[in-house]
C-alpha cells in the first residue's frame, strides 16, 4: 500500500514538474517572441517634450499662450514630495520596490477582477505606463500588455526610478487639455505645485485612471470619492513610514538577542538590554568577519543577512562567502529566525 501511495505521489510530482517546466518554456517564448522589434526605449533618456509657446508683451506682460497641449515641463527635483507621494500612493505603492512590473499588484488586479466579475485594472506600474504613453498604443490587448512589460523591465536597467517618475509626471494626461502635474496644476486650480494643498493634491493624482469622469463640477461626487480614496492611500503609507524606524528597531534588537548579544553594541547582555535605538547595536564587523569562518552555517547566513541592513557592501560580501545565492537559502533558518529578516525587510528605511 505505501509503495502504492508513493508511485502515484511520484506521479503527480513528475507531471507537475513537467508542466511547470513547459509554462516557463512558454513563457520564456512568448517574450522572445513579442521582445523583438519593440521600441527604442533609449530615447527617453533624452526627453524633450513640446511646452507652451509664450507670447509677452514689450513690457514683458504675458499676452497669449500656444500649444496642442498644455504642458510644463517640470524637473523632478523641482517637484514637491507631496505630489510625488500623492501620485505614487495611488498609481504604484511598491514603485521603488518593483523591476518594471508588480507581480503583487497583477496578482491583487486579478483577485479583485474575479471577485468583482469586472475589467481587470490598476496592473500597471508608473514604469508600464510610461511605455504605454511614449512608445506604444493605449488599446487593451494582451500583446499590448506584454510588450509594455518586456519595455518597462527594460528601462528600469537604463534610468533610474527619479528619471522614470520624471518622465510620467510630466506626460501623464490630467484632463482639460492638460499634460503633467504643472500644468493640471494650473488648470484645476490656478495654482503652482508648491502651493497645492493636501487635498488639491490628491485630486491630481486621482485623475490618471479616468480623467474624463472625475470632472470636479460635472462627477463631483465621483471625484470626491476618488479623491478620498487618495487621501486614505497617503494616510496608510505616512503610518507605515512613521511605524517604520521604531518597528525596524525592534525586529533588530530581537535579532541581537537571537543571534548573541556579544555581536552587537559594548558586546554586553547589559548594553544590549538598555539599548534604546538601531545606533546601540550596531554590529561589530570586525569581530564578525574574523569569526565567520568558525561559526555554524545557520549562524554565518543569519548574521551575515543582518549585516547586510546595515552596511549592503559588507553584508553582501559575508552572505557571498556564505555560499547565498538567493532567498530559497534563507529556508534552512529557523522560523523565529526567518520572521526577524522578513520583519526586517517590511520596516526598513536605511540605516
Amino acid at each position: 500500500m505505501l509503495r502504492f501511495v508513493l508511485r502515484v505521489f511520484g506521479f503527480l510530482f513528475s507531471w507537475l514538474a513537467i508542466g511547470s517546466l513547459a509554462a516557463l518554456a512558454a513563457l520564456a517564448a512568448v517574450f522572445v517572441i513579442y521582445g523583438r522589434d519593440l521600441p527604442d526605449y533609449a530615447q527617453l533618456s533624452n526627453y524633450e517634450p513640446p511646452t507652451l509657446s509664450l507670447i509677452y508683451s514689450g513690457e514683458g506682460d504675458l499676452m497669449d499662450e500656444f500649444a496642442r497641449e498644455r504642458r510644463v515641463f517640470t524637473p523632478i527635483y523641482e517637484i514637491p514630495d507631496l505630489v510625488k507621494d500623492a501620485f505614487i500612493s495611488a498609481e504604484d505603492k511598491n514603485f521603488y520596490q518593483h523591476k518594471g512590473f508588480d507581480p503583487r499588484g497583477i496578482a491583487a488586479a486579478i483577485y479583485q477582477a474575479a471577485m468583482e466579475g469586472g475589467r481587470l485594472r490598476g496592473a500597471s506600474t508608473i514604469t508600464q505606463q510610461v511605455m504605454k504613453n511614449f512608445l506604444l498604443t493605449g488599446d487593451r490587448s494582451g500583446e499590448r500588455k506584454i510588450k509594455e512589460i518586456i519595455l518597462a523591465t527594460r528601462l528600469e536597467r537604463t534610468l533610474s526610478k527619479d528619471q522614470i517618475l520624471e518622465l510620467y509626471l510630466n506626460e501623464i494626461f490630467l484632463g482639460q487639455n492638460s499634460y503633467g502635474v504643472t500644468a493640471a496644476a494650473e488648470v484645476y486650480f490656478n495654482k503652482s505645485l508648491e502651493e497645492l494643498s493636501l487635498a488639491e493634491t490628491a485630486y491630481l493624482a486621482a485623475l490618471p485612471q479616468a480623467p474624463s469622469v472625475l470632472h470636479p463640477v460635472r462627477e463631483k461626487a465621483r471625484a470626491i470619492a476618488r479623491r478620498n480614496y487618495v487621501l486614505d492611500q497617503m494616510a496608510l503609507e505616512q503610518a507605515h513610514f512613521d511605524a517604520a524606524p521604531q518597528a525596524f528597531f525592534e525586529a533588530w534588537k530581537r535579532g541581537a538577542q537571537i543571534a548573541g548579544h556579544e555581536w552587537f553594541g559594548d558586546g554586553t547582555r547589559e548594553g544590549l538590554q538598555r539599548a534604546t535605538t538601531k545606533w546601540d547595536l550596531r554590529p561589530n564587523m570586525l569581530m564578525l568577519n574574523d569569526a565567520l569562518g568558525v561559526l555554524s552555517s545557520g549562524q554565518r547566513m543569519f548574521l551575515s543577512a543582518m549585516v547586510s541592513f546595515y552596511n549592503a557592501r559588507e553584508g553582501g560580501a559575508m552572505l557571498k562567502r556564505c555560499g547565498f545565492e538567493g532567498l530559497s537559502d534563507f529556508g534552512g533558518l529557523d522560523l523565529e529566525r526567518r520572521q526577524v529578516i522578513a520583519d526586517l525587510t517590511l520596516h526598513y528605511n536605511g540605516w
